[in-house]
């Protein structure tokens, strides 16, 4: 499977994902998004159980999503693991990757389904080049899953030496 992934052959991918062949790993939905066909992704999605997806290869994947500009394809895919009662995916590595990159929309996205506005690497990543982004973090008119009794020495000397630069 992974060579056929490399190779980008898609009817040998689907063959071998047809034959009921389920070694897939984390590693070949990283050579899918080469492709940028996110129609493998999915035949991916059917035959590997999604609650195996590690943080960081849903990271990549969102962060496909967001330069393709296929945010879309990202709610469908979260979507479907949702109804297939596999969601036990932390999203706070997407989170952190659409605060560094800026992108508002993916960032309310995964606030309104639940990611952790107040980890620690989501706020670094907003603080310095995306100061709206921290806007979009702590609006109060948005509902919030998680509230922190403290957001973090880390956080706080990020916010002071922020502050003491401008």
């Amino acid at each position: 499977l992974n060579l056929a992934l490399q190779s980008q052959n898609k009817p040998l991918v689907q063959a071998i994902l047809n034959a009921d062949n389920n070694h897939i790993y984390n590693e070949d939905y990283d050579d899918a998004l080469k492709w940028d066909d996110t129609s493998i992704i999915t035949d991916l999605a059917l035959a590997y159980p999604l609650s195996e997806l590690h943080s960081y290869t849903l990271q990549n994947l969102c962060q496909f999503c967001m330069q393709s500009g296929k945010t879309d394809f990202f709610r469908s895919f979260i979507e479907s693991m949702t109804l297939s009662g596999e969601f036990g995916i932390d999203l706070t590595e997407c989170l952190e990757v659409a605060a560094r990159m800026g992108h508002s929309e993916m960032i309310c996205y995964l606030l309104d389904i639940g990611a952790n506005p107040f980890a620690t690497q989501v706020l670094r990543a907003a603080l310095p080049d995306h100061k709206g982004v921290l806007h979009l973090l702590f609006n109060k008119s948005r509902p919030r899953e998680y509230i922190p009794k403290c957001i973090g020495a880390s956080v706080i000397s990020a916010v002071i030496d922020e502050s003491l630069d401008n």
